[in-house]
């Protein structure tokens, strides 16, 4: 079953999580399945994945049988399926990876916003922000990202996760993903696939 995880297509390639705690690659032209990644029991169905540089960046959630045991952040060679590292272990992600300048951007229900390298999942930086599940998006070397939980919507240098201004939500208890609109080139937005870029 898939839930909230929107397929991204990559060289003629979809990626998808499922409930039954599977990632799968399946070749776009004629619905054969390249390769399945296991999460050991924990869904990927609320993670839309993200695919760049020949990596499939991807969150896993619960065990949905039981809600005791939480997902992590995976990076998965994309022609493969093999792991290339885990991050933010145990955590519990119901958000969408954002990749941009070998950074990748995931929140989860540890309450923070992770920053990690995206080549071998090194920590960056994390910040608390209480995002109730929003996905943050990245461009201008900041990230912008929702805090549902603490009634703020964040902007954050991209580097080193100072905090350069927040807006105050009082109502929120859940944001959207941001979208931008530079003044020349395309918007910037996760989507339904995450950032593909």
């Amino acid at each position: 079953m898939i839930n909230q995880s929107g397929p991204a297509l990559s060289n003629g390639v979809l990626y998808v999580g499922s409930r039954d705690s599977y990632v799968y690659a399946i070749n776009a032209a004629d619905g054969s399945l390249k390769w399945k990644f296991s999460g050991d029991g924990i869904s990927f169905e609320q993670s839309s994945p993200t695919v760049q540089n020949g990596i499939v960046y991807i969150a896993s959630w619960y065990d949905v049988g039981a809600f005791s045991r939480r997902g992590s952040l995976y990076a998965l060679n994309a022609l493969t399926g093999q792991m290339i590292w885990k991050g933010v272990e145990a955590a519990g992600i119901s958000s969408s990876p954002f990749v941009l300048n070998g950074i990748v951007y995931i929140t989860a229900d540890d309450l923070k916003i992770h920053a990690l390298n995206a080549l071998n999942g090194s920590a960056l930086w994390s910040k608390e922000i209480l995002p109730n599940s929003a996905s943050p998006v990245a461009a201008f070397n900041r990230v912008f990202v929702g805090g549902g939980g603490s009634r703020n919507f964040y902007c954050f240098d991209a580097l080193t996760g100072t905090e350069i201004w927040r807006f105050p939500l009082p109502n929120a208890l859940n944001t959207t993903s941001a979208l931008i609109l530079p003044a020349t080139g395309s918007p910037v937005h996760p989507g339904e696939s995450g950032s593909n870029q």
